[in-house]
C-alpha cells in the first residue's frame, strides 16, 4: 500500500507540474502580431515594433518621428526611472498613439526579487504614469529587464508571471532580439530575419542601454530605424497608407 500510495503521488505532482507548466508556456510565449496589432492599434499588422529602456531626449523623439513618416506604431516597454526624469517624452509617445509598456523601475532582474517588490515595482510604476505623464491612461502590458521571467536555467519564472497576472498587466515578449545592446544593428540581416515569413514581434533598444554590470552601451537602432522601415515598405510589409 506505501509503495502505490508513493507511485501515485508521483504521478499526481507530475501531473500538476505539467499542468501549470504548459499553462504558462501557452499563455505567456510571444503573441501574433496580427493579435496584437488590432487589440492595441485597431489595425492587423504582421510586425509589431518594440523599443525598450526609453525614454531618453535622445532617441525618443527621433524614433517617434521617423514612425510618424512612415505610419507605423510601435510599443515603448519604458524604465520608470526614466520616465521620471523625461515624463514629457512619456506624454509624447502616447500622445502619438503608441503604447506605453512597463519595464521596470530601475531595470533590475525581477527574477532576484520577492513577488512583494515585483507587486511594488508594478504599482510605482503606474502611479508615476498616473501622476506625471497622463491621469487617464492604463498600463496594461509589461516586459520584464532581460526577458526576466526566463531563467538561465531555462525554466519559468512563476514569481514575475504571477505578479504581472495579479497585476493586470499582459506580459509580451519578441520573436526578433536585433541584440543592439552589444552591436551595432546590420541592416540587411534583421530585414532577412523579418521575411523569413510569419508574423514577427521586433525588439529594439533606446540609447543608452543597461546592459548588466554597470555596462552601457550605445545602441544605434534608432540612426538606423528610418532605413529598415524603408526596406520593409519596398516588400509589402508594411503600409503608409
Amino acid at each position: 500500500m506505501s509503495k502505490l500510495f508513493n507511485y501515485l503521488s508521483i504521478i499526481l505532482a507530475l501531473f500538476l507540474f505539467f499542468i501549470f507548466y504548459l499553462d504558462i508556456r501557452y499563455e505567456d510565449l510571444p503573441l501574433q502580431a496580427s493579435l496584437i496589432s488590432t487589440e492595441f492599434f485597431g489595425e492587423r499588422a504582421k510586425i509589431i515594433l518594440t523599443f525598450d529602456d526609453g525614454p531618453t531626449p535622445i532617441t525618443t523623439i527621433q524614433i517617434l518621428d521617423v514612425l510618424d513618416i512612415y505610419n507605423q506604431k510601435a510599443i515603448f516597454f519604458v524604465r520608470g526611472d526614466r520616465l521620471q526624469k523625461y515624463p514629457e517624452l512619456g506624454k509624447e509617445i502616447i500622445n502619438r498613439g503608441h503604447i506605453l509598456g512597463y519595464h521596470s523601475m530601475e531595470h533590475r532582474d525581477l527574477g532576484k526579487f520577492s513577488k512583494d517588490y515585483i507587486k511594488s515595482d508594478i504599482e510605482n510604476f503606474k502611479k508615476l504614469v498616473k501622476e506625471m505623464v497622463d491621469p487617464n491612461y492604463e498600463v496594461i502590458i509589461g516586459r520584464p529587464p532581460f526577458g526576466g521571467f526566463i531563467q538561465k536555467t531555462g525554466k519559468i519564472n512563476k514569481k514575475i508571471i504571477q505578479s504581472f497576472r495579479e497585476n493586470n498587466l499582459k506580459i509580451l515578449m519578441w520573436t526578433i532580439d536585433i541584440e543592439d545592446w552589444k552591436k551595432p544593428v546590420d541592416v540587411e540581416d534583421l530585414i532577412k530575419k523579418i521575411t523569413k515569413g510569419g508574423e514577427q514581434i521586433v525588439l529594439f533598444h533606446e540609447e543608452p542601454v543597461d546592459a548588466g554590470s554597470g555596462k552601457i552601451y550605445h545602441s544605434d537602432a534608432y540612426l538606423k530605424l528610418e532605413k529598415i522601415l524603408a526596406k520593409l515598405l519596398e516588400k509589402n510589409l508594411i503600409s503608409i497608407d
